[in-house]
């Protein structure tokens, strides 16, 4: 429970800087090294740089939450940060849709994020 909620405040903070496509897999069925994925969509270098620095800055004032990953993101369409738990996947459309986590996890659970569904 104490991890869904995490992965749905990542969501939140996601939605703030107006990403596209939120969902949540819970993984945990699937792997043995985290439970929920938090996987969304951005159409730009900067908005990806804002949604990860939001993510960040939301774990760690909400949570007391720091990344189990500490290296820089670096400059690819696909960004991956880790909590543990939670993992967060942002990347662009085309990343996206060439990776494919939902098809890849399909044994997981999906869950589709609404706006204010954390609240």
């Amino acid at each position: 429970a104490e991890s869904k909620a995490f992965a749905l405040s990542l969501a939140e903070a996601l939605d703030e800087v107006k990403v596209q496509d939120i969902v949540l897999l819970h993984v945990g069925t699937c792997v043995s090294w985290c439970t929920y994925f938090v996987v969304a969509s951005v159409f730009s270098r900067p908005q990806l740089e804002a949604a990860l620095h939001r993510v960040v800055k939301a774990a760690e004032e909400k949570h007391g939450r720091t990344l189990v990953n500490t290296e820089r993101p670096g400059r690819t369409e696909w960004e991956c940060i880790d909590f543990g738990d939670v993992v967060c996947h942002v990347m662009t459309p085309r990343q996206r849709e060439k990776y494919d986590l939902e098809g890849y996890y399909s044994k997981a659970e999906l869950l589709e994020y609404a706006e204010g569904q954390a609240s």
